[in-house]
C-alpha cells in the first residue's frame, strides 16, 4: 500500500514565527503534521539503498521499518504546509559535518536548502512525503556515520576490526520534537575521546592554512644535507616554511604553534645561514613527523615539508574517520598502542603515567588493529613457536646444521604436543618441507628467549599479545616494524611493576626473581585494562601539537581510496 497523507483542516492560525512557542504547541497541534505510512518499496527505493552496505544494515532497517508507526505514524521534519523547526535543526547539522571531515553535500542538503520557496509555491503531498522519507533517510545516515564511519568493516583488511556502536538513534528519534532535543541526541553520538575534539581543531587550523595558501615547494638541488652552522640558498624558503607550523621565532616558545605571522626584522640574521633558532624549529618539525630529531636537513625532512597542505587537510579527515571505529568509551585506566608511532602509552585515571617505545609488525606481518582487555602477565615464559615460522624460517637453518637451535634454548618434540621429546641432531632435515613440518618446537624461557623475560596477555583469537624481546638495540632505530605481528615492549620490568603495583607482593625484588626464573609463572591481574591498538597517522600529542606518521602498512592510501570510491559526489 503507498503512502498515506491525512491532512486535517482547521480554523486556528498559527502566525507567530517564534521557535519556543511553536515546540510548545506541537503536541496539542499535531494536526498540523500529517500521517507518513510509507510502503515497503518506497523505504527500500527512497531510504534503504542509502544504508545498504553499512555494518549496521539490518538493525537500521527493521528499526526504519517500526519508526513511523512507533510515532502514530506522525511526520518527523514537515508540517503540511511547512517545514518543521527541527528540520532546520537537522540540516544545519548536517552542514556542519564538513567540521568532522564530512561532505553535506552526500546527505542531501543541496536538494533540501529552497525547500522554503517550495512550500511558497505550493507543493503537492507526494512531494511532502517524499521529502520526508528522503530527509529521514540522510539524517539517520549523517548519525550513523557520526557514530560508526563510513568505511563498512568488510571493506577494511582482515587486520582491521571495527568497534560496532549503537547509541539507539533510531530510537531516540521516535520521541524527538524540538531543535533542542535534536541537537542534544546528536552530541551524544560524537566520538566521546578528547583526541577526537583536539583533532577536529587541528583540522581547522590546517584548512586555515590551506585557505591563505599553504607552503610553496622547498629544492635544495643536489644537496644531500645541509648541517646546522652551514649557509644555503634554501634556508630562508625554510624559515618561511617552518614559521606556519613549527615557529621557533620568538623566545619563548610561542604556545600557539599555528600563529601565522611572525616579524623577523629584530633579528641580526645573515637570510641563508642555518642558526640555532632555526635548528630548534627543524627538531620540532621532525619529531612531529616521526624523524630523528637531529636538526639536520637531508632528503626525508625536506620531503615531509613538501607534503602538500591539503594532503595533510586529507590525513587529518582520515583519522578522524579511524577514531569513529574506536571504542566509546576506554575506561579510566588503560594501554593504548599507535603502530605508526612505534608508542606504548599508559592512562591511569585518564592521565598518561607510563610511556615506551613498541616494535610493531613488519609490513608482511602486520600488527592487526582491534581492542582487548588486559588479564595476566607470564614471568619467564616459553614459546611455542608457530608452524609458519618454524616450518618457513627454522627449517633452512636446520637443514644447514641440525643443532642450532639446541644452543638456543629450544626443544624439539614429535608431534604436536610435548610428550615426545627429540633430539634435532638426529634428524634428517632434508625430508621435510615448509608444508611437511609434523614437530612441536618451544623454547625454554631464559634470556635468549624470543619473548624476553615476560609477555602481557590479552586472550584473543589472533594470537597477538605484548611481550619483551632480547634484540633490545632495536628500540634505537626509528622505524621499529620487525615483528611476525606480535608488539614488543622497550621497559617490560617497569610496566610489569606498574600493572602490578596494587598487588603488593608483588614488589620490584620479586618481579625481578620471576624474570629471571627458569620456570613460566603465570600472574592475573586484579585489575583489567582495556588495550586499544590503533593505526593513527595523524594524532594531538599531550602538548598539543599536532603528529603526522608514516603509512607503514599502506592503510592510508587503501582506505582513503575506497571512501572516495564509496562516497564520491554524482
Amino acid at each position: 500500500m503507498g503512502a498515506t497523507v491525512l491532512l486535517s483542516v482547521s480554523s486556528l492560525i498559527v502566525g507567530s514565527k517564534n521557535t519556543e512557542i511553536e515546540n510548545e504547541l506541537e503536541d496539542e497541534f499535531e494536526y498540523r503534521s500529517f500521517k507518513v505510512a510509507p510502503s515497503e518499496l518506497e523505504l527500500e527505493n527512497t531510504v534503504f539503498h542509502k544504508i545498504k552496505g553499512s555494518d549496521y544494515y539490518e538493525e537500521i532497517k527493521d528499526e526504519l521499518r517500526n519508526l513511523y508507526s512507533q510515532r502514530n505514524n506522525q511526520s518527523i521534519w514537515f508540517y503540511s504546509d511547512s517545514p518543521k523547526p527541527i528540520f532546520y535543526e537537522a540540516l544545519r547539522q548536517i552542514n556542519s559535518g564538513d567540521t568532522h571531515g564530512l561532505s553535506p553535500h552526500y546527505y542531501g542538503v543541496d536538494e533540501l536548502k529552497n525547500v522554503d520557496s517550495l512550500f511558497q509555491r505550493g507543493i503537492s503531498k507526494e512531494h511532502v512525503i517524499e521529502m520526508e522519507i528522503e530527509m529521514t533517510a540522510n539524517y539517520l545516515l549523517y548519525n550513523f556515520h557520526i557514530q560508526n564511519g563510513r568505511l563498512p568493516e568488510k571493506l577494511m583488511s582482515g587486520y582491521w576490526h571495527k568497534d560496532k556502536k549503537n547509541k539507539g538513534f533510531l530510537r531516540d528519534l521516535v520521541k524527538i520534537k524540538t531543535p533542542e532535543q535534536l541537537k542534544a541526541q546528536l552530541e551524544n553520538t560524537f566520538p566521546t575521546h578528547h583526541k577526537y575534539a583536539e583533532l577536529l581543531e587541528h583540522l581547522n587550523k590546517y584548512r586555515e592554512i590551506e585557505a591563505s595558501g599553504g607552503w610553496s615547494t622547498i629544492n635544495i638541488g643536489d644537496t644531500k644535507v645541509i648541517e646546522p652552522g652551514e649557509m644555503h640558498e634554501a634556508i630562508p624558503q625554510i624559515r618561511e616554511r617552518l614559521s606556519v607550523t613549527d615557529p621557533f621565532f620568538n623566545t619563548p616558545k610561542p604556545t600557539d604553534s599555528f600563529e601565522m605571522s611572525y616579524d623577523l626584522s629584530d633579528f641580526d640574521l645573515d637570510a641563508k645561514y642555518y642558526d640555532e633558532i632555526l635548528q630548534a624549529s627543524v627538531k620540532q618539525f621532525q619529531q612531529r613527523h616521526g624523524l630523528a630529531p637531529d636538526g639536520r636537513l637531508g632528503k626525508e625532512t625536506i620531503a615531509a615539508l613538501n607534503i602538500p597542505v591539503a594532503d595533510k587537510v586529507s590525513q587529518i579527515e582520515l583519522n578522524l574517520e579511524r577514531m569513529r571505529w574506536l571504542p566509546s568509551e576506554y575506561g579510566a585506566n588503560y594501554a593504548e598502542v599507535n603502530i605508526p608511532d612505534y608508542s606504548l602509552k599508559v592512562y591511569r585515571d585518564n592521565e598518561k603515567s607510563l610511556e615506551m617505545k613498541v616494535i610493531v609488525g613488519a609490513e608482511f606481518t602486520s600488527t592487526p588493529i582491534f581492542s582487548d582487555t588486559l588479564k595476566y602477565l607470564v614471568f619467564s615464559p616459553t614459546w611455542t613457536v608457530p608452524f609458519s615460522i618454524k616450518s618457513k624460517e627454522m627449517l633452512p637453518k636446520l637443514q644447514e646444521d641440525p643443532a642450532y637451535y639446541t644452543r638456543l634454548n629450544y626443544k624439539f618434540y614429535r608431534g604436536w604436543s610435548t610428550e615426545t621429546e627429540i633430539d634435532p641432531s638426529k634428524v634428517d632435515w632434508s625430508e621435510y618441507s615448509s608444508s611437511n613440518f609434523p614437530f612441536n618446537v618451544v623454547q625454554q624461557p631464559g634470556g635468549s628467549n624470543s619473548l624476553g623475560r615476560v609477555k602481557f596477555i590479552m586472550p584473543n583469537d589472533l594470537s597477538i599479545y605484548l611481550h619483551d624481546t632480547p634484540s633490545g638495540h632495536l628500540f634505537n632505530r626509528y622505524d621499529r616494524a620487525f615483528s611476525h605481528g606480535c608488539i614488543r615492549v622497550e621497559k617490560p620490568e617497569l610496566l610489569a611493576e606498574y600493572l602490578l603495583r596494587d598487588q603488593t607482593e608483588w614488589t620490584s625484588e620479586e618481579i625481578n626473581k620471576a624474570m629471571f626464573s627458569n620456570t613460566p609463572k603465570k600472574v592475573y591481574l586484579e585489575k583489567d585494562y582495556h588495550v586499544q591498538i590503533t593505526y593513527l597517522t595523524a594524532f594531538v600529542d599531550e602538548n598539543g601539537l599536532m603528529n603526522f606518521r608514516k603509512d607503514i602498512y599502506g592503510h592510508d592510501k587503501s582506505q582513503a581510496d575506497k571512501l572516495k570510491h564509496l562516497y564520491a559526489i554524482q
